[in-house]
């Protein structure tokens, strides 16, 4: 009797949820989108969409809508109710965005809270520059950074050194005080 039990209370508990599948795409190219975060409203229950842009979640039985977020896209909510097939078009969020210096420890401020000067690097500068890489654009243009291409050739990678390329220990990196 108690083995009846065990089994009507499994197959309870497994019809409190359900499993949604899906696809997210850019909206205007129609490409997946890899490492969208797909998330039950309201709850913690979420998931990534793979490098095909597929998903796959258990929503439980409270759960009616997904959000689906994704740096550089807006967010998106669509509802479930009972489709086990969601998809999703993420359209592209173009905002601006106020004038913000990332200092090296990671920490936003602006720039006249910053006890120290900050140069800035406009689009104007870059492209007047007439290189065919933004990363060779750059020489030049800041002080402390040195860009290096690793061979004369169109195309080839370069390299950027941020604040020099010599200490006394030996270790490049930027210190923690």
């Amino acid at each position: 009797m108690s083995f009846v039990m065990v089994l009507a209370l499994l197959q309870q508990a497994h019809a409190q949820s359900k499993t949604v599948t899906g696809t997210v795409t850019d909206q205007s190219t129609s490409q997946a989108l890899p490492g969208v975060a797909v998330i039950v409203k309201g709850t913690t229950v979420g998931t990534t969409t793979g490098a095909d842009g597929t998903y796959s979640i258990a929503v439980p039985a409270d759960g009616n809508t997904l959000v689906f977020r994704f740096i550089g896209y807006k967010t998106l909510e669509k509802a479930i109710g009972n489709a086990s097939v969601v998809n999703a078009d993420l359209a592209t969020d173009q905002k601006l965005l106020d004038e913000v210096v990332v200092t090296a420890f990671g920490i936003e401020k602006e720039e006249k809270a910053l006890s120290y000067s900050v140069q800035q690097l406009g689009t104007e500068e870059i492209t007047r520059a007439n290189q065919p890489n933004v990363t060779n654009a750059l020489q030049g243009k800041v002080a402390g950074v040195i860009v290096r291409q690793s061979s004369g050739l169109p195309g080839s990678s370069s390299t950027i050194t941020i604040r020099g390329n010599r200490s006394f220990t030996g270790n490049n990196q930027p210190c923690m005080l």
